[in-house]
């Protein structure tokens, strides 16, 4: 398409494959067509999606008419429903709002809203504070379930720590392969602290005793000083957790794979100095 074939693109969707052997389509493409000419409408084509509307923006047809948009072909877009925008209201109000952003007019047949008229934008202005309504009131819904999970005592967020894993149940358990390492660190710095050796130095000292022993990190990766540092002063070793700063402070549930008398000492030690 060119710029000179610039106008309005139809959204025609239905959730499944199935929907596609009756007229959903064909319906919501005739009753657009027919609105489009009684309004005088410049229609240059259609998306037609059979893909669920749970992936909002990042559904195939969405994708494409946003490169026809980048191109700047697209003066409007006219759907069937708002609802048919999106699986849910939430997936709908980010179309609207993308929509609006790239300053995109939207025509709603069915609704009869053209955001390009006084009631029309209202209608908009309206739906994008629901919008805003909708993406606070999840926010605090994650937010207060991580809140609960962490002072539970489980991980509520962020990578696995080195020397865990989920197993098939989805459960936080020890990956022997890695703990091994974690062990060999604090049992070689302990022994070693004392013979006045430089962090540095001791770090090199135990970098070539995990070489040595054959150990490297995830995907093995070559392990360094900064992986050294990370063990050591990770309280997640001593069967504490932390996320974000709000959070603070908590105890985790899960299994430890270093003494709490041995993390304590090495870690007094190489962030203190006793």
């Amino acid at each position: 398409m060119s710029n000179s074939n610039k106008g309005y693109f139809g959204i025609i969707r239905v959730s499944s494959i199935g929907q596609t052997k009756g007229t959903s389509l064909q319906i919501q493409k005739s009753k657009i067509t027919d609105y489009c000419k009684l309004n005088e409408i410049n229609l240059i084509g259609f998306i037609e999606e059979v893909e669920s509307g749970v992936k909002g923006l990042e559904r195939r047809g969405i994708t494409e008419l946003k490169q026809y948009i980048e191109d700047g072909i697209v003066d409007g877009v006219v759907f069937l429903k708002y609802d048919r925008l999106g699986r849910n209201l939430y997936e709908s109000l980010k179309m609207i709002r993308y929509f609006d952003n790239q300053n995109i007019t939207m025509c709603s047949v069915v609704d009869g809203l053209n955001s390009e008229t006084v009631n029309g934008r209202m209608m908009i202005n309206i739906l994008l504070s629901f919008s805003e309504f909708e993406k606070d009131t999840i926010c605090d819904r994650l937010l207060d379930g991580k809140k609960k999970t962490f002072n539970n005592g489980q991980k509520c967020g962020g990578e696995i720590c080195f020397g865990y894993k989920k197993n098939s149940k989805g459960e936080i358990v020890e990956n022997v392969d890695e703990s091994k390492v974690v062990k060999y660190i604090f049992k070689k710095y302990i022994q070693k602290v004392n013979d006045g050796y430089s962090k540095t130095k001791l770090s090199q000292i135990i970098l070539k005793g995990c070489k040595r022993m054959g150990f490297t990190y995830r995907d093995d990766k070559e392990l360094k000083s900064y992986h050294i540092k990370y063990f050591l002063q990770n309280e997640w070793y001593g069967n504490v957790q932390k996320y974000g700063v709000d959070f603070g402070k908590n105890k985790h549930n899960y299994k430890s794979i270093i003494s709490k008398q041995l993390f304590n000492k090495v870690r007094n030690n190489y962030i203190y100095g006793y």
